[in-house]
């Protein structure tokens, strides 16, 4: 099975453009196979994308790639559906562009967010201690600040 791709533009891209954002900004365009999709999910007049193994760095499903779409009034759950069947089909190019108002349903009316994280979003809270070994058990000091110590 040949995958298609999904190709995502917020605005022209410029000088100002740049190709990872943990906010967004400006993070212009964006392409994607759609085998990469994972899951969707939605809140009003909006449907969120996951990309898996899009980023520069990616530990978890936490730092997984995302797209923001705008869709028209209650129609959330239908776009969702849609979403998935286009993922079904093969050798496809799906352009979601901001630039041009074209995009693949017409439920869909713009790209409201792209964010490929540039860093682990989720920290330990700072490095390990030196020292230690085999025998010993790393055991943090307190409940707020994330230090640890070797026991």
């Amino acid at each position: 099975m040949s995958a298609s791709l999904f190709v995502f533009r917020t605005a022209t891209i410029d000088s100002n453009s740049v190709t990872e954002d943990n906010s967004g900004a400006n993070l212009d365009f964006f392409a994607v196979s759609t085998d990469r999709l994972t899951s969707v999910s939605a809140i009003e007049d909006k449907i969120v994308l996951y990309f898996r193994e899009s980023n520069t760095f990616e530990n978890s499903s936490a730092n997984q790639a995302k797209v923001t779409l705008d869709v028209t009034e209650d129609n959330e759950y239908n776009t969702v559906v849609n979403i998935w069947k286009l993922t079904l089909q093969e050798d496809q190019i799906f352009s979601f562009d901001n630039v041009n108002l074209q995009y693949p349903l017409s439920t869909i009316t713009g790209v409201d967010t792209i964010i490929r994280v540039t860093s682990e979003r989720f920290t330990s809270g700072g490095s390990l201690p030196s020292g230690g070994d085999q025998y010993q058990t790393l055991v943090k000091q307190s409940a707020t600040d994330g230090d640890a110590a070797w026991e």
